[in-house]
């Protein structure tokens, strides 16, 4: 019996990251155990975005265009666009939900193995995991700039965001799994790439700045203040996808 992995992916601008993390969600259905079904949510997307999308489109299991800007001068909408991708991923009854972005994946091989038995745990509703944001070379990334969160959970039918509250997990699932500590961490890193070079990083800043963010925030001026670099310390048989696709030489 095959454990069922919905995905929520959205996706916007970013081509070559986006192609590099269908690829690898879509590889998922190779690990033991699992079965992978991708519901793509678009807004305004970029042409080169359409064309990594019509590439894939016979595998995914939906493919949706957001009919609001999800982040725009009128402010965020990701709670919203959240729900109108879930009510359509509900159909394929998955077992779990990992809500994805079109710029990050799972450091491979490591999650090859860990993630099978993660969604067979009995006793985790709420995995966590952290993410590393690669800066300017793939062997090093920006400690200025963390997230921590939850990534993937247990479906539970009708469970849907709160509008009045920015969080990462419908409710109730987000504080039931919380309060009856029925939550896991992964080991495994997710890898983003979205904010790898400086033009993406200004297209982002003056972004959120549009959106009312404020300048000073953490999660908005690190992509402008000078990074605190580290090196990418992975597995030795860590698969750098993002070197393998641009030919950058060890």
């Amino acid at each position: 019996m095959c454990i069922k992995l919905g995905v929520l992916l959205r996706a916007h601008h970013r081509h070559e990251q986006l192609d590099i993390a269908l690829q690898e969600l879509l590889r998922y259905n190779e690990l033991p155990g699992l079965e992978v079904k991708i519901q793509v949510l678009v807004d305004r997307p970029h042409f080169l975005v359409e064309g990594v999308l019509k590439k894939y489109r016979d595998r995914l299991y939906g493919l949706a265009y957001c009919p609001f800007p999800i982040v725009s001068a009128r402010g965020y909408r990701f709670m919203e666009s959240n729900n109108y991708n879930l009510k359509r991923l509900e159909h394929c009854d998955p077992d779990w939900v990992y809500v994805a972005d079109d710029d990050a994946w799972f450091a491979p091989p490591m999650i090859d193995k860990e993630l099978p038995e993660a969604l067979t745990s009995t006793t985790v509703d709420l995995w966590y995991a952290k993410s590393l944001f690669l800066w300017d070379d793939p062997r090093q990334y920006n400690e200025n700039r963390k997230h921590y969160g939850p990534v993937i959970w247990r479906h539970q039918p009708g469970a849907r965001w709160p509008l009045d509250r920015s969080l990462q997990v419908p409710m109730p699932l987000h504080d039931e799994a919380i309060m009856t500590r029925r939550v896991g961490d992964l080991t495994t890193p997710l890898l983003d790439y979205g904010s790898y070079d400086e033009p993406e990083r200004v297209r982002l800043y003056n972004a959120y700045l549009r959106a009312g963010r404020d300048p000073h925030d953490a999660w908005v001026s690190s992509l402008v203040e000078p990074p605190d670099l580290r090196s990418l310390d992975l597995s030795e048989d860590w698969i750098d996808l993002w070197s393998a696709r641009h030919e950058i030489p060890e």
